[in-house]
């Protein structure tokens, strides 16, 4: 699925409506993040045989950093106005540069844990994986303290701490459900999707913090309750 060429055209989005817009635009988002926070391993010959995503490096993290800073700035413009051209430029050029980081770096627990979730409920990816990606930085918070501090620069906040909430404030903003129950997963489906999420080893062999299973069903339910402090270190 990796294309000979790719025509990334924000003219070509112009007439994408504000709740698909904030779906994909959310998503790119999430790309650049995990992408960017995503386990460094040593170089070793081969690796590129073995593993779908090798994990970041200087390369992807330029990629994730430029992408996050991009659509940061023209996300929730784009989905507010849709005839802003600057601004659907800004989430093309980042959605694309996200893109050319995660195809290294890859993409990790927010996207293992949605594959499950969309099975169930059908729900589109993008929405699925911004409604976990601040409860999954929040869980790997402990692991990933210098690529938050960077974020933060990237898109003018003061510290590191900032940024978890600042993501969950946006991705509210442009219509992002909150929770797993708001996005419609039933509570009686948590341990199932905790077992699936853990099985897809490509994903979450790529978390910055690991997630054995205990953990990963704390997780789970922290985002289908809403309860993003229990994850966030003490």
């Amino acid at each position: 699925m990796i294309p000979t060429v790719s025509i990334c055209d924000p003219d070509l989005t112009a007439t994408c409506p504000p709740g698909l817009t904030a779906i994909a635009g959310a998503d790119a988002l999430t790309h650049a993040i995990e992408a960017f926070t995503a386990i460094r391993r040593t170089p070793a010959p081969g690796i590129a045989q073995e593993r779908v995503f090798v994990g970041k490096n200087a390369t992807s993290d330029h990629f994730a950093l430029s992408a996050i800073g991009l659509l940061w700035e023209g996300l929730e413009r784009a989905c507010t106005d849709g005839g802003d051209a600057e601004a659907r430029a800004k989430v093309m050029l980042g959605a694309t540069m996200a893109g050319l980081a995660f195809g290294v770096a890859g993409t990790a627990a927010a996207h293992a844990i949605q594959y499950p979730v969309g099975a169930l409920i059908h729900t589109a990816h993008g929405a699925g994986v911004a409604c976990l990606m601040p409860y999954v930085m929040a869980w790997n918070a402990p692991a990933i303290g210098p690529e938050l501090d960077e974020i933060a620069r990237a898109i003018g906040l003061r510290r590191g701490d900032e940024v978890i909430p600042a993501v969950a404030a946006l991705f509210g903003r442009i219509g992002i459900p909150s929770t797993l129950r708001d996005l419609g997963l039933a509570e009686e489906k948590l341990d199932w999707v905790a077992e699936q999420s853990c099985g897809i080893a490509r994903l979450i062999q790529n978390n910055p913090r690991p997630l054995p299973a205990d953990d990963m069903r704390r997780l789970v339910g922290a985002a289908w309750h809403g309860e993003l402090a229990v994850l966030e270190p003490n």
